[in-house]
């Protein structure tokens, strides 16, 4: 099965030892059949919120590079070659689901309104962690 995170689910996975870390740490295994891409735009989103974070004292520096280097093992990079233009409210959105096209992913894992609202974009599902925790159960603790 082929992932996409959203940046605000790496974010959650980087602050804390909750659902979104434990679903990343599944996901990170070497053995596991299920794969996670980044593109490059949300690598740069990520990694610009973890030093915004690091400024305001949320986050070390330690753990933010440390968690970085986590990502960049366990996801595969992937350039969108198509532009999309698909949440209307929010436009930074649309790289979530170019990543996902580019990807011909199967899931999107978010917690943003905008895109869980939209439920599917091209039969890609659009779930929260708490809704990939229930489809999948082995794959939390």
């Amino acid at each position: 099965m082929r992932i996409v995170f959203d940046t605000n689910v790496y974010i959650s996975a980087a602050l804390n030892q909750g659902l979104s870390y434990e679903i990343f740490e599944k996901l990170a295994e070497p053995k596991s059949d299920y794969f996670l891409f980044i593109s490059s735009d949300i690598w740069h989103e990520l990694t610009g919120k973890l030093q915004e974070l690091g400024r305001k004292k949320i986050i070390s520096e330690s753990v933010a590079s440390k968690f970085m280097m986590n990502v960049s093992e366990a996801a595969k990079f992937t350039e969108p070659k198509e532009k999309l233009r698909v949440v209307k409210s929010d436009p930074d959105d649309d790289k979530i689901l170019e990543c996902a096209v580019s990807a011909q992913a199967d899931l999107i894992v978010t917690m943003d309104r905008d895109l869980l609202r939209l439920k599917r974009f091209r039969n890609i599902g659009i779930v929260h962690p708490k809704t990939f925790s229930f489809m999948f159960p082995e794959k939390i603790k």
